[in-house]
């Protein structure tokens, strides 16, 4: 179940330009939308929570999206510090 639903969260991933920051979007009916919602922070570290019970090379795809959806985090501490 959680493998499924990990699949799902990577299909809710975009990309900005030109900045290439990676975060989780809102997902309504069959379109995105460019919210990110609030609890979408705790995504990281449910990533790297669940990695742990798979082999390395799969273990190191979790870690990736966790490495690259952590920079919402990231954005979000550098506008609140500007």
């Amino acid at each position: 179940m959680w493998e499924t639903s990990m699949k799902g969260l990577s299909s809710l991933v975009k990309r900005t330009t030109p900045s290439s920051f990676a975060y989780i979007c809102e997902k309504i009916g069959n379109s995105l939308t460019d919210k990110i919602d609030d609890l979408a922070c705790f995504a990281p570290g449910m990533l790297v929570l669940g990695s742990s019970g798979y082999a390395s090379d799969e273990s190191q795809k979790f870690l990736s999206l966790a490495e690259e959806v952590n920079t919402v985090f990231k954005r979000f501490i550098i506008s609140c510090s500007v």
